[in-house]
């Protein structure tokens, strides 16, 4: 059990075969190695990486013109109240949720149907399997990846998406971090996530600078109602506000807005 102020968002290996070092965001600089508090070990990292030549944060990224400027539709969806477990919320309100999965039909068709590409991206397989099926009869070359797929068969959606030979994917994280699709117009994020780290790398997927690309697109699913996905939706908008070039959209009728 590791106890900190802190996500932990990567591990590194450390010189030797023994030595880890788990690199966590945390307020006061606690790092682990070796299941061990470890003080001030930013020392430790910039001794094996170099020295932070420089902090710079994605709005100042979008002023230089290194990447697109971003506007974040927050669409609301009540969840209703429930006092069961997380699991089996997600289960029920998320995964099984017909008329949630009906609007993310609707959007994803309408984003579709103004030329735009678009990833949703989900958790669970069978979420991304149920919404393949319900999208199919409006775009039948969608494609859903996950990780039981080999890797080229992967890389090929990826390569045929940037192309934009294919315009609807749905993914799990196997297009998560590192991944990079310039050309990509709109990412749906589905998931109904709790994590700030995994929601501003989602949109990372979508903010990168292409050829006619003048704005990108961030549709976040905003649950409310529910205990749990309430406060997810928070803290997503929270991160989302930091970033004061992020333009953020309540949009009551997304299935009618413009991506232009």
């Amino acid at each position: 059990m590791f106890i900190a102020e802190g996500i932990v968002t990567k591990v590194r290996r450390i010189k030797s075969k023994t030595k880890y070092v788990y690199d966590l965001t945390t307020k006061n600089n606690n790092y682990f190695a070796n299941r061990v508090l470890v003080h001030n070990s930013d020392l430790l990292i910039d001794a094996y990486t170099g020295s932070r030549i420089v902090d710079i944060s994605a709005s100042d990224l979008i002023k230089l013109g290194y990447l697109s400027p971003t506007k974040f539709l927050l669409v609301p969806f009540s969840v209703l109240k429930s006092e069961e477990s997380y699991i089996n919320s997600y289960e029920q309100f998320i995964v099984e949720n017909r008329i949630r999965n009906e609007l993310i039909t609707n959007i994803t068709n309408r984003i579709y149907s103004q030329n735009k590409s678009c990833l949703i991206a989900v958790t669970r397989i069978e979420h991304g399997k149920t919404l393949e099926k319900m999208i199919r009869p409006y775009i039948p070359e969608v494609v859903f990846t996950y990780g039981k797929i080999d890797s080229p068969e992967r890389k090929e959606v990826l390569d045929k998406l940037e192309r934009k030979e294919l315009r609807c994917v749905i993914a799990t994280t196997v297009f998560g971090e590192g991944v990079d699709i310039p050309s990509l117009d709109v990412v749906i994020c589905a998931k109904a996530q709790d994590s700030v780290v995994n929601a501003l790398q989602l949109a990372g997927r979508v903010m990168r600078l292409s050829p006619g690309k003048k704005c990108a697109y961030v549709v976040d699913i905003c649950d409310y109602g529910n205990k749990y996905f309430s406060d997810h939706t928070k803290n997503r908008i929270s991160a989302y506000k930091r970033e004061p070039e992020f333009q953020l959209i309540k949009c009551e009728d997304p299935v009618n807005f413009d991506f232009v």
